[in-house]
């Protein structure tokens, strides 16, 4: 499959031509003069000088990339000169600064090639997608020994309004969706095909040997929120849901025959594009300790969402079609070669899939997946350079671990992470239980983290984010607060709280009474559409267009449901009289009933049509509990509108609009949470 689709990739970039299909598909030129470039990322050459300066006018994006202010013209005589270039895993993201791959990388070098005979210049950028092409060929400039490029969880296919419009169209209109499924994937084959042939015979060209890391995915561990599918024909959606929610039953139930089969019919009715069938197979193949199996299936639920990557807001990740093509094209060049980490990892796990032992998150990996993913780039890089050939294993030294307190921030960065990424609340509390063993001390980091989450304000604007932004913890201040957004995040509090409490520290109470006194609904009304809120859902989905600036599919200004349920949270006092007001509608039903309850407790039942209409609701104050609460609305079964849906779609793409490609169960404008006194 793979090799026809590169020759037909190959005839695609003959035909545009090859500068113009580096611009078209991955927004860069060849540059006239690679040797004599005078930029390379964000270090500038100034005029008469050989060497290499930060940019004062990138400033901004200093924190993106290793914190090296100058980087020599030329490697001085007798030291080899390997460039690192890649993306966040590449940084080493959560342990950078302290730790990184390029700095163990070094390291290991220095044990074959002396302390003052090689440097290794890390040029890895955090989020560099495909720029990282034309970074390679800026870096030539460097005059390298030898090149490594660690890339590939940021190469995507470009959005569909991006593509071929008539291309999409028809795909839409006559295939549906898993026609626009291989569109998106012969779009990122063109992309990655054209990169490693540009790079690959520019470094060809000057006899500059190129190693290509080939990265791998944390197929055990990570799962992707499961949403319903998108438009199917007929009434498929109907059977995929009733199959979908069978299978989960049967799943928990032992009834792993009926669950397989279910599976299989809801892979059957999607054509491959929901990630719920495989997820289920490979939990069913799992459970039947058939670990080859899933990860097949693992691997097909992590490629199953390519074609919605931006309208769901995908996690980085490697695509099988980029994965096959590094190992195809890359080794066509005579001084280029892979280091498949997919495989080297199975090897090294003899056989088991790849899970939290490698990996922090879907793709960052852990200090000892960077040490001997590490140990087998040096290896490689030393065989090329010296004729040599080593095990990687002679590579690994203990100088090149993190000390507790590095490897303590990167766990609880990681649960911070996986937690606003809506993964399980086993996972989060692992990291935050792992941090505290390494070091007790980051308790303070965790109690001052949780306080600033619970009263919902900026980091830089209370009294407990000042004293965490004064704590010497390097890493935190470097991933935690450029990224902070105020979040309830009921399972990260949660985890942080019951981690603490194995160490004789109990925040429960005190987190409570700061939620309280800032966000109960008996202070202010709540509304329950505010991000801080909502965020704690896990429906990214939904949730997304409540974020300025996530997605250029955001297609409106109200909440849609994609599923049956929707979880919505407010602060409030145990008993509290309070009360609803709620506008909503079901867009795709003529009527139907929604179903209210509170932390599980049914509360209402409230007709409803495709017409906006406003409702009081007064809800029994029995069931409202002490600090955080959650409620629930249960959506009845839309009429999915396939047909007209998609057409809808397609004419969305003609016009250069994002396409609605699922369908809504219910709208809803506004939603406030109230105290009714005296109720």
């Amino acid at each position: 499959m793979f090799k026809h689709s590169g020759l037909l990739v190959q005839r695609s970039i003959e035909a545009k031509g090859r500068g113009s299909a580096l611009k078209e598909l991955l927004g860069w030129e060849l540059p006239d003069q690679p040797l004599d470039s005078d930029h390379i990322g964000i270090w500038r050459r100034p005029k008469n000088s050989v060497d290499f300066m930060r940019d004062i006018d990138k400033r901004q994006e200093w924190n993106y990339w290793a914190n090296t202010p100058r980087i020599d013209g030329k490697a001085k005589r007798g030291k080899k000169r390997i460039i690192f270039l890649g993306e966040s895993v590449a940084r080493g993201y959560c342990y950078d600064p302290q730790f990184t791959p390029a700095k163990v990388l070094e390291v290991m070098l220095r044990s074959q090639f002396g302390p003052d005979g090689i440097e290794v210049v890390d040029l890895a950028q955090l989020g560099i997608g495909f720029q990282v092409g034309e970074l390679a060929l800026s870096a030539l400039a460097l005059e390298p020994d030898a090149a490594i490029i660690f890339s590939g969880n940021n190469w995507r296919p470009d959005q569909v309004g991006s593509m071929d419009i008539s291309c999409a169209d028809s795909a839409l209109r006559q295939q549906s969706i898993p026609a626009l499924k291989k569109l998106f994937e012969r779009n990122l084959s063109e992309k990655t095909s054209l990169l490693i042939q540009t790079v690959g015979s520019a470094y060809e060209k000057k006899q500059i040997p190129m190693l290509w890391v080939i990265p791998e995915f944390n197929l055990r561990d990570w799962r992707d929120p499961i949403s319903n599918a998108p438009y199917l024909p007929a009434d498929s959606n109907s059977k995929w849901s009733f199959c979908w929610e069978r299978a989960v039953i049967c799943l928990q139930e032992g009834n792993i025959s009926e669950a397989e089969e279910l599976a299989r019919s809801m892979i059957e009715l999607d054509g491959g594009v929901s990630s719920a069938g495989f997820y289920l197979l490979a939990d069913c193949n799992m459970h039947q300790k058939n670990d080859k199996a899933s990860r097949n299936y693992l691997e097909a639920a992590r490629d199953a969402n390519i074609w919605s990557g931006s309208m769901c807001n995908l996690s980085p990740r490697p695509f099988s079609i980029s994965q096959q093509i590094m190992r195809e094209k890359a080794v066509t060049f005579e001084k280029s070669g892979i280091l498949d980490l997919p495989r080297f990892f199975e090897e090294y796990l003899n056989g088991d899939l790849p899970d939290r032992r490698l990996f922090l998150d879907y793709c960052h990996m852990t200090s000892e997946a960077i040490q001997v993913s590490m140990a087998a780039v040096a290896s490689h890089i030393t065989s090329v350079i010296t004729g040599t050939n080593l095990p990687w294993s002679n590579f690994l030294d203990q100088d090149a671990k993190p000390n507790r307190g590095v490897e303590a921030e990167a766990m609880f960065l990681a649960a911070v992470h996986n937690a606003h990424n809506c993964q399980n609340y086993e996972l989060i509390h692992h990291y935050c239980s792992t941090a505290l063993k390494l070091a007790p001390e980051l308790s303070e980091v965790m109690v001052k983290f949780a306080e600033v989450q619970a009263r919902g304000i900026s980091v830089f604007l209370s009294t407990s984010g000042e004293e965490l932004i004064e704590m010497p913890w390097p890493s935190v201040q470097r991933h935690l607060f450029g990224q902070h957004e105020p979040q309830l995040d009921q399972k990260l509090t949660g985890a942080i709280t019951a981690s603490l409490r194995t160490i004789g520290i109990d925040i429960s109470m005190s987190l409570n009474k700061i939620r309280k006194e800032a966000r109960s609904i008996s202070i202010r009304p709540t509304n329950l559409l505010e991000s801080y809120y909502i965020s704690s859902a896990d429906q990214p989905q939904e949730t997304q267009w409540t974020v300025p600036g996530t997605s250029p599919y955001r297609q409106q200004d109200y909440y849609r449901a994609f599923s049956n349920k929707s979880r919505f949270f407010f602060i409030g006092d145990a008993l509290c009289p309070t009360s609803l007001v709620l506008t909503f509608r079901l867009p795709n039903s003529l009527s139907g009933i929604i179903e209210i309850r509170v932390n599980e407790e049914y509360q209402h039942q409230i007709p409803g049509d495709c017409e906006w209409k406003t409702w009081d609701i007064l809800l029994d104050p029995s069931a409202i509990g002490e600090g955080v609460n959650e409620l629930t609305i249960h959506w009845p079964t839309p009429t999915y509108p396939t047909s007209a849906a998609l057409h809808l779609a397609a004419d969305a793409i003609q016009q250069g609009m994002p396409p609605q490609l699922y369908c809504s169960f219910g709208d809803i404008h506004s939603f406030i949470a109230e105290y009714q006194p005296g109720v």
